[in-house]
Protein backbone atom coordinates (compact mmCIF):
# COMPACT_ATOMS: atom_id res chain seq x y z
CA UNK A 1 0.00 0.00 0.00
CA UNK A 2 0.97 3.74 -1.06
CA UNK A 3 1.72 5.81 2.11
CA UNK A 4 0.45 9.50 1.94
CA UNK A 5 2.72 11.63 4.24
CA UNK A 6 2.14 15.07 5.01
CA UNK A 7 5.46 16.69 6.12
CA UNK A 8 4.85 19.72 8.17
CA UNK A 9 7.48 22.22 8.43
CA UNK A 10 8.54 25.29 10.26
CA UNK A 11 6.94 28.49 9.09
CA UNK A 12 10.37 30.83 8.83
CA UNK A 13 12.83 29.31 5.88
CA UNK A 14 12.25 27.15 2.59
CA UNK A 15 13.09 23.78 2.01
CA UNK A 16 15.73 22.87 1.32
CA UNK A 17 17.25 26.54 2.52
CA UNK A 18 19.71 28.46 0.48
CA UNK A 19 22.08 28.83 3.30
CA UNK A 20 21.05 28.19 7.50
CA UNK A 21 17.99 25.91 8.22
CA UNK A 22 19.05 22.46 9.79
CA UNK A 23 15.41 21.85 10.18
CA UNK A 24 14.35 22.32 7.02
CA UNK A 25 17.40 20.77 5.33
CA UNK A 26 16.29 17.60 7.13
CA UNK A 27 12.36 18.24 5.65
CA UNK A 28 14.10 18.64 2.35
CA UNK A 29 15.86 14.78 2.67
CA UNK A 30 12.97 13.09 4.55
CA UNK A 31 11.02 14.34 1.86
CA UNK A 32 13.12 13.45 -1.11
CA UNK A 33 13.69 10.04 0.50
CA UNK A 34 10.46 8.88 0.86
CA UNK A 35 9.79 10.19 -2.74
CA UNK A 36 12.02 7.21 -3.49
CA UNK A 37 11.05 4.81 -1.50
CA UNK A 38 7.27 5.02 -3.17
CA UNK A 39 5.21 7.19 -0.74
CA UNK A 40 3.10 10.15 -1.71
CA UNK A 41 4.81 13.26 -0.14
CA UNK A 42 3.71 16.71 0.49
CA UNK A 43 5.33 19.44 2.47
CA UNK A 44 4.56 22.82 4.03
CA UNK A 45 6.62 25.55 4.33
CA UNK A 46 7.02 28.74 2.88
CA UNK A 47 9.00 30.20 -0.07
CA UNK A 48 9.92 27.72 -3.19
CA UNK A 49 10.20 23.53 -2.90
CA UNK A 50 13.86 23.44 -3.83
CA UNK A 51 14.78 19.96 -3.80
CA UNK A 52 16.63 18.77 -6.57
CA UNK A 53 16.06 15.59 -8.63
CA UNK A 54 12.92 14.28 -9.99
CA UNK A 55 10.38 13.84 -7.55
CA UNK A 56 6.65 14.11 -7.03
CA UNK A 57 6.30 15.92 -3.87
CA UNK A 58 2.90 18.12 -3.52
CA UNK A 59 4.11 22.09 -2.11
CA UNK A 60 1.35 23.48 -0.01
CA UNK A 61 2.78 27.06 0.09
CA UNK A 62 2.41 28.99 3.40
CA UNK A 63 4.28 32.78 2.18
CA UNK A 64 5.23 33.77 -1.16
CA UNK A 65 8.49 34.48 0.35
CA UNK A 66 10.54 32.95 2.90
CA UNK A 67 9.98 34.77 6.16
CA UNK A 68 14.06 34.10 7.17
CA UNK A 69 14.39 35.71 10.68
CA UNK A 70 11.25 37.10 11.14
CA UNK A 71 10.83 34.73 14.28
CA UNK A 72 8.82 37.41 16.30
CA UNK A 73 6.13 37.92 13.71
CA UNK A 74 3.12 36.38 13.91
CA UNK A 75 2.34 36.02 9.67
CA UNK A 76 4.57 33.49 8.90
CA UNK A 77 2.88 31.48 11.96
CA UNK A 78 -0.46 32.53 10.65
CA UNK A 79 0.00 31.60 6.98
CA UNK A 80 1.72 28.26 8.00
CA UNK A 81 -1.31 27.21 10.19
CA UNK A 82 -3.41 28.17 7.52
CA UNK A 83 -1.15 26.21 4.74
CA UNK A 84 -1.29 23.36 7.10
CA UNK A 85 -5.33 23.25 7.19
CA UNK A 86 -5.93 23.44 3.65
CA UNK A 87 -3.21 20.55 3.34
CA UNK A 88 -5.16 18.12 5.80
CA UNK A 89 -8.22 18.86 3.91
CA UNK A 90 -6.98 18.56 0.54
CA UNK A 91 -6.14 15.00 0.45
CA UNK A 92 -6.90 11.57 2.72
CA UNK A 93 -3.22 11.73 4.49
CA UNK A 94 -2.41 8.26 5.97
CA UNK A 95 -0.05 10.05 8.37
CA UNK A 96 1.71 13.51 9.10
CA UNK A 97 5.09 13.97 9.69
CA UNK A 98 5.69 17.19 12.01
CA UNK A 99 8.21 19.27 12.77
CA UNK A 100 6.69 21.73 15.03
CA UNK A 101 5.25 21.64 18.18
CA UNK A 102 1.49 22.07 16.99
CA UNK A 103 1.11 20.13 13.91
CA UNK A 104 0.41 16.87 15.82
CA UNK A 105 -2.57 18.37 17.38
CA UNK A 106 -4.01 20.11 14.41
CA UNK A 107 -3.81 16.62 12.69
CA UNK A 108 -5.67 15.28 15.59
CA UNK A 109 -8.72 17.67 14.25
CA UNK A 110 -9.13 15.66 10.86
CA UNK A 111 -8.48 12.31 12.28
CA UNK A 112 -5.20 12.31 10.82
CA UNK A 113 -1.91 10.10 13.11
CA UNK A 114 1.13 12.32 13.14
CA UNK A 115 4.33 11.32 14.97
CA UNK A 116 7.03 14.30 15.77
CA UNK A 117 10.58 14.64 15.46
CA UNK A 118 11.79 16.44 18.38
CA UNK A 119 14.41 18.74 16.78
CA UNK A 120 14.80 21.34 19.91
CA UNK A 121 17.17 20.81 22.65
CA UNK A 122 15.83 19.09 25.65
CA UNK A 123 16.14 21.77 28.28
CA UNK A 124 13.38 21.83 31.24
CA UNK A 125 10.77 24.23 28.75
CA UNK A 126 11.03 21.77 25.97
CA UNK A 127 10.92 18.70 28.05
CA UNK A 128 7.43 19.52 29.59
CA UNK A 129 6.12 20.32 25.83
CA UNK A 130 7.09 17.37 24.65
CA UNK A 131 6.26 15.32 27.55
CA UNK A 132 3.01 16.42 26.89
CA UNK A 133 2.78 16.15 23.45
CA UNK A 134 3.85 12.48 23.79
CA UNK A 135 0.88 11.60 26.20
CA UNK A 136 -1.13 11.08 22.65
CA UNK A 137 1.63 11.22 19.86
CA UNK A 138 4.59 9.37 18.96
CA UNK A 139 7.72 11.32 19.54
CA UNK A 140 11.37 10.45 17.70
CA UNK A 141 14.02 11.65 19.14
CA UNK A 142 17.35 12.43 16.96
CA UNK A 143 19.94 10.83 18.99
CA UNK A 144 20.28 8.67 21.68
CA UNK A 145 21.29 11.49 24.05
CA UNK A 146 18.08 13.59 23.15
CA UNK A 147 16.20 10.73 24.55
CA UNK A 148 18.32 9.81 27.23
CA UNK A 149 17.91 13.46 28.15
CA UNK A 150 14.32 13.67 27.72
CA UNK A 151 13.01 13.10 31.51
CA UNK A 152 9.14 12.23 31.58
CA UNK A 153 8.98 12.24 26.92
CA UNK A 154 7.78 9.16 25.79
CA UNK A 155 10.25 8.65 23.19
CA UNK A 156 9.47 5.81 20.35
CA UNK A 157 12.48 5.62 18.43
CA UNK A 158 15.68 7.19 17.75
CA UNK A 159 16.47 7.82 14.15
CA UNK A 160 19.70 10.26 13.25
CA UNK A 161 19.71 12.37 10.44
CA UNK A 162 20.65 11.84 6.84
CA UNK A 163 21.91 13.59 4.04
CA UNK A 164 22.35 13.65 0.24
CA UNK A 165 25.68 11.88 0.27
CA UNK A 166 25.68 12.13 -3.81
CA UNK A 167 25.56 15.79 -3.04
CA UNK A 168 28.03 16.14 -0.25
CA UNK A 169 30.89 14.59 -1.92
CA UNK A 170 34.95 15.29 -1.44
CA UNK A 171 37.23 17.12 -3.67
CA UNK A 172 39.43 15.21 -5.75
CA UNK A 173 42.50 17.61 -4.68
CA UNK A 174 41.60 19.56 -1.45
CA UNK A 175 43.45 22.69 -0.33
CA UNK A 176 43.61 21.51 2.95
CA UNK A 177 44.99 24.53 4.38
CA UNK A 178 42.60 25.51 7.01
CA UNK A 179 39.90 25.05 9.79
CA UNK A 180 36.10 25.81 9.25
CA UNK A 181 33.60 27.10 11.33
CA UNK A 182 30.00 26.39 10.40
CA UNK A 183 26.91 27.62 12.10
CA UNK A 184 25.23 30.72 13.57
CA UNK A 185 26.40 33.70 16.06
CA UNK A 186 26.12 32.83 19.52
CA UNK A 187 27.95 31.68 21.82
CA UNK A 188 26.42 28.06 22.48
CA UNK A 189 27.76 27.60 19.15
CA UNK A 190 31.31 28.85 19.99
CA UNK A 191 32.72 30.92 17.07
CA UNK A 192 34.91 32.86 19.91
CA UNK A 193 36.50 29.14 20.74
CA UNK A 194 36.96 27.84 17.06
CA UNK A 195 39.02 31.14 16.40
CA UNK A 196 41.09 30.59 19.96
CA UNK A 197 41.31 26.72 18.66
CA UNK A 198 42.74 27.70 15.54
CA UNK A 199 44.93 30.49 16.51
CA UNK A 200 46.60 28.07 18.94
CA UNK A 201 47.09 25.31 16.35
CA UNK A 202 48.56 27.95 13.92
CA UNK A 203 46.11 27.00 10.75
CA UNK A 204 43.69 29.90 9.45
CA UNK A 205 40.04 30.26 10.17
CA UNK A 206 37.22 30.29 7.74
CA UNK A 207 33.60 31.17 9.85
CA UNK A 208 30.71 30.79 8.07
CA UNK A 209 27.54 31.59 10.40
CA UNK A 210 24.59 33.58 9.96
CA UNK A 211 23.87 36.64 12.17
CA UNK A 212 20.84 38.14 11.33
CA UNK A 213 19.31 38.01 15.30
CA UNK A 214 19.79 40.86 17.94
CA UNK A 215 21.22 38.80 19.81
CA UNK A 216 23.48 37.09 16.92
CA UNK A 217 24.54 40.58 15.92
CA UNK A 218 25.58 41.51 19.51
CA UNK A 219 27.30 38.21 19.89
CA UNK A 220 29.67 39.16 16.78
CA UNK A 221 30.08 42.93 17.60
CA UNK A 222 31.68 41.52 21.33
CA UNK A 223 33.28 38.52 20.61
CA UNK A 224 34.15 37.90 16.94
CA UNK A 225 34.53 41.35 15.00
CA UNK A 226 37.29 42.59 17.51
CA UNK A 227 39.62 39.04 16.67
CA UNK A 228 39.34 39.00 13.00
CA UNK A 229 42.54 39.43 11.17
CA UNK A 230 44.48 37.67 7.73
CA UNK A 231 44.28 34.47 10.02
CA UNK A 232 40.55 34.48 10.95
CA UNK A 233 37.70 35.48 8.17
CA UNK A 234 34.20 35.84 8.55
CA UNK A 235 32.50 35.00 4.96
CA UNK A 236 28.81 35.49 6.32
CA UNK A 237 26.19 32.66 5.48
CA UNK A 238 27.00 30.00 2.51
CA UNK A 239 25.09 27.91 0.95
CA UNK A 240 24.88 25.07 -2.06
CA UNK A 241 28.15 24.61 -3.72
CA UNK A 242 29.45 27.38 -2.04
CA UNK A 243 29.19 25.70 1.63
CA UNK A 244 30.27 21.93 0.45
CA UNK A 245 33.68 23.35 -1.40
CA UNK A 246 34.14 25.01 1.70
CA UNK A 247 33.50 22.32 3.61
CA UNK A 248 35.63 19.37 1.37
CA UNK A 249 38.82 21.83 1.40
CA UNK A 250 38.68 22.46 4.51
CA UNK A 251 41.43 20.46 7.18
CA UNK A 252 39.07 19.86 9.91
CA UNK A 253 35.43 21.28 10.92
CA UNK A 254 35.41 22.62 14.13
CA UNK A 255 32.89 22.39 16.62
CA UNK A 256 33.10 23.93 19.92
CA UNK A 257 29.65 23.03 20.62
CA UNK A 258 28.76 24.37 24.74
CA UNK A 259 25.10 22.88 25.05
CA UNK A 260 23.48 19.68 24.80
CA UNK A 261 23.25 20.06 20.64
CA UNK A 262 20.40 17.27 19.61
CA UNK A 263 22.26 16.20 16.62
CA UNK A 264 24.64 18.52 14.90
CA UNK A 265 23.75 18.23 10.62
CA UNK A 266 26.87 20.14 9.22
CA UNK A 267 29.00 17.37 11.10
CA UNK A 268 27.97 14.83 8.90
CA UNK A 269 28.10 17.25 6.26
CA UNK A 270 31.83 17.77 6.84
CA UNK A 271 32.22 14.24 7.04
CA UNK A 272 30.35 13.36 3.75
CA UNK A 273 32.65 15.66 2.17
CA UNK A 274 35.81 13.68 3.89
CA UNK A 275 36.11 16.39 6.18
CA UNK A 276 37.54 14.81 9.92
CA UNK A 277 35.44 16.95 12.52
CA UNK A 278 37.31 18.21 15.98
CA UNK A 279 34.11 18.86 18.34
CA UNK A 280 33.59 19.51 22.35
CA UNK A 281 32.03 16.35 23.87
CA UNK A 282 28.59 17.78 24.06
CA UNK A 283 25.57 16.24 23.28
CA UNK A 284 24.98 13.74 20.02
CA UNK A 285 28.88 14.81 19.36
CA UNK A 286 29.99 11.26 20.77
CA UNK A 287 27.36 9.81 18.68
CA UNK A 288 28.48 11.56 15.42
CA UNK A 289 32.12 11.25 15.39
CA UNK A 290 33.89 7.78 15.78
CA UNK A 291 37.23 9.30 18.17
CA UNK A 292 40.48 9.08 16.49
CA UNK A 293 38.84 7.55 13.18
CA UNK A 294 36.70 10.12 11.83
CA UNK A 295 37.93 13.13 14.17
CA UNK A 296 38.63 14.03 17.70
CA UNK A 297 36.15 14.50 20.56
CA UNK A 298 37.65 16.81 23.12
CA UNK A 299 37.25 18.05 26.60
CA UNK A 300 38.22 21.44 26.01
CA UNK A 301 40.03 23.91 24.59
CA UNK A 302 43.22 22.42 25.32
CA UNK A 303 42.64 19.37 24.52
CA UNK A 304 40.74 20.38 21.02
CA UNK A 305 44.16 22.31 20.16
CA UNK A 306 45.99 18.88 20.89
CA UNK A 307 43.76 17.52 18.76
CA UNK A 308 44.30 19.82 16.09
CA UNK A 309 48.03 19.31 15.98
CA UNK A 310 46.97 15.68 14.71
CA UNK A 311 44.20 16.12 12.27
CA UNK A 312 46.95 14.59 9.27
CA UNK A 313 45.98 11.52 10.85
CA UNK A 314 43.16 11.01 10.14
CA UNK A 315 41.87 9.59 6.83
CA UNK A 316 39.39 12.02 4.46
CA UNK A 317 37.93 8.18 2.76
CA UNK A 318 37.39 6.85 6.41
CA UNK A 319 35.50 10.29 6.80
CA UNK A 320 33.69 9.60 3.79
CA UNK A 321 32.90 5.88 4.06
CA UNK A 322 31.65 6.50 7.47
CA UNK A 323 29.05 8.96 6.14
CA UNK A 324 27.90 6.88 3.38
CA UNK A 325 27.23 3.68 5.80
CA UNK A 326 25.56 5.41 8.96
CA UNK A 327 23.94 9.22 7.56
CA UNK A 328 22.79 8.40 4.36
CA UNK A 329 19.03 10.28 3.55
CA UNK A 330 17.89 6.85 2.35
CA UNK A 331 18.53 4.74 5.00
CA UNK A 332 16.63 7.82 7.65
CA UNK A 333 14.14 7.52 5.43
CA UNK A 334 13.38 4.03 5.23
CA UNK A 335 13.69 4.36 9.56
CA UNK A 336 10.78 7.33 9.42
CA UNK A 337 8.82 4.98 6.66
CA UNK A 338 8.60 2.12 9.01
CA UNK A 339 8.06 4.01 12.11
CA UNK A 340 5.23 5.76 10.34
CA UNK A 341 3.65 2.66 9.51
CA UNK A 342 3.70 0.88 13.06
CA UNK A 343 1.89 4.56 14.05
CA UNK A 344 -0.42 4.46 11.38
CA UNK A 345 -1.34 0.64 12.70
CA UNK A 346 -1.02 1.76 16.08
CA UNK A 347 -3.55 4.84 15.77
CA UNK A 348 -5.99 2.80 13.99
CA UNK A 349 -6.11 -0.38 16.63
CA UNK A 350 -6.81 2.05 19.68
CA UNK A 351 -9.76 3.76 17.63
CA UNK A 352 -11.04 0.78 16.66
CA UNK A 353 -10.56 -0.16 20.66
CA UNK A 354 -12.05 2.59 21.77
CA UNK A 355 -15.39 2.18 19.62
CA UNK A 356 -16.09 -0.95 20.87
Amino acid sequence: MTLRILINSTPWHEVAPRTYGGIESFCANLAKGLDALGAEVGIVSPGNLNIDGDHNIIHFQSLRQSANQNYSQPEPLIARHNAFIDALRSTKWDCVSDHTLIGSQMASLTSTPAVLTAHRIMDEQYRALYGAISRHTPIVAISNRQAELAVDVNITTVIHHGIDTDVYRPTSHPSDDYLVFLGSMTQFKGAHIAIEASRQSGYPLIIAAKCQEQGELNYFEEFISPKLGNDVTWIGEVGGTDKINLLANASGLIFPVRWEESFGLVIIEALSCGTPVIAFNRGAVPEIITNERTGYVTQDLKSMVKAIEHIDQISRSTCRKEALERFDYRAMASSYLATFTKSIARYHSTNMLQNL
